[in-house]
């Protein structure tokens, strides 16, 4: 189910520098700069390159940096990434020191050398011209480090009286994909149920997604504690796909869950859970992968409701190559009267777009969420809840381009493609499930409304 980076020093990082600053080496260019730059820290597939660069912007050549990058608007951002001549006033060297609005600081979670953002600043100052290729006599020392911008002693464990931690350890190789689920028992106090009303989760800066699956739920499935790759759990268990119980996931890299005062979540003493993570590490270097889930209880005696679940996918996605403007839609009932208190939705990174509306059983009607990124879905907690009536539900929209000269399909890797949506609701009761109803497929296709 279920992908990091633009790139300093004192003076030259992005405070700016005196009239008698050194001038630029002779021959500087952006094809010098991008080998020495943007080729090892930015352009890969899950970040500035592939088929559908971060926020737009391309920089697996450089022509196609050049392109992107001098004097053109940014587009998560107020500002020009390249302004030839003036460092400071240029995006691209304001975003590698710090965030800019909403862009976080780049790359999150790694840091280039001064020399890096040197050449970069050296670059745009002497004019930002395009120039030639890569010259060896001109490239300084240093390159991109990992520096773990994020912890997770940031997160300590809760006192034994007001909850517990779950986590996952692992480590992700230089331009690979991991998928990895660890498995543990819950360190959860004595007692048949334990009541938890709010999560607070903190992960690898560029995580894919984690969650967390309550194995002891679900049965015919029976592993032991301790590491295991999640391909082959999904192959070996398939009903852990279609039937499996999750009590918690995100794709963002911090997440704080809180439900209604005297909701909760009541977990099962004893339960034996799955913590699943899935990273694509485009960088040339090893990184180091975590992340941790403290889970908050409340009294028993103070729970009012408790909640439930739900996933609807869409898994017969068919994008031909070259293809634009492609929807995948589908629409479910539910049936049984809910109180929806939070909603979510997932794709990889082909989607432009995925929209959730609200659907009577016949027609298509307000539009409830949408998401354009498909790297950081909202979790949207709805307060006060959304009634959802039996036989309504909900019609969610997929939008696809996919440049490639393959076939995509659905699948669970980072090559694959989804579209889901996640919602959860008050009262607890298994009968509680949204049935698809309709789907369809194609370019520019919308549900039919009577």
């Amino acid at each position: 189910m279920r992908r990091l980076v633009i790139c300093g020093s004192l003076c030259l990082l992005a405070l700016g520098c005196d009239a008698d600053e050194d001038p630029a080496p002779a021959g500087l260019g952006l094809g010098q700069v991008h080998a020495e730059v943007f080729a090892v820290s930015c352009a890969f597939e899950a970040c500035h390159a592939g088929p559908n660069p971060k926020a737009g912007l391309d920089l697996s050549t450089a022509d196609a940096a050049y392109a992107h990058l001098v004097e053109q608007p940014a587009t998560l951002a107020d500002g020009i990434r390249v302004m030839p001549g003036d460092p400071d006033g240029s995006l691209l060297v304001q975003v590698l020191s710090a965030a800019v609005g909403d862009v976080r600081q780049m790359p999150p979670g790694f840091a280039l050398s001064s020399a890096q953002i040197g050449r970069v600043r050296d670059w745009i100052a002497a004019g930002a011209l395009r120039g030639g290729d890569f010259d060896p006599g001109l490239a300084p020392d240093g390159g991109a480090t990992v520096t773990g911008t994020r912890s997770p002693d940031e997160l300590p464990p809760p006192p034994l009286a007001e909850g517990f931690q779950m986590g996952i350890d692992t480590v992700a190789p230089a331009g690979g994909e991991i998928w990895k689920c660890a498995v543990a028992d819950l360190p959860t106090p004595p007692g048949p149920f334990t009541p938890v009303n709010r999560v607070h989760a903190l992960q690898s800066p560029g995580v894919h997604h984690m969650d967390v699956m309550a194995l002891g739920l679900l049965a015919g499935v029976d592993l032991e504690p301790g590491m295991y790759d999640c391909d082959e759990l999904y192959e070996t268990y398939p009903s852990m796909m279609e039937e499996g119980i999750f009590i918690f996931a995100t794709q963002n890299e911090e997440e704080v869950l809180e439900l209604p005062e005297g909701v909760a979540a009541n977990l099962p003493g004893a339960l034996r859970v799955m913590v699943e993570i899935h990273y694509v590490n485009p960088t040339p270097v090893e990184v180091p992968v975590w992340s941790r889930i403290n889970a908050y209880t409340m009294d028993p005696a103070d729970v009012e409701d408790s909640i439930w679940g739900s996933a609807v996918r869409d898994v017969d996605i068919d994008l031909a190559p070259g293809v634009e403007g492609w929807v995948e839609w589908t629409r479910c009932v539910l049936t049984r009267d809910i109180e929806m208190i939070l909603l979510s939705s997932h794709t990889h990174e082909l989607a432009e777009r995925i929209e959730i509306y609200r659907f009577d059983g016949e027609r298509t009607g307000e539009l409830l969420y949408a998401n354009d990124d498909w790297h950081a879905p909202e979790l949207m907690q709805l307060d006060p809840p959304l009634p959802i009536a039996t036989g309504t539900g909900f019609e969610f929209r997929c939008h696809y381009r996919n440049p490639t000269d393959r076939t995509v399909n659905w699948g669970f890797t980072a090559d694959d493609e989804m579209c889901q949506m996640a919602f959860v609701h008050t009262p607890f009761t298994l009968a509680a499930e949204c049935r698809v109803v309709d789907s369809g497929a194609g370019v520019g296709a919308l549900p039919p409304n009577p």
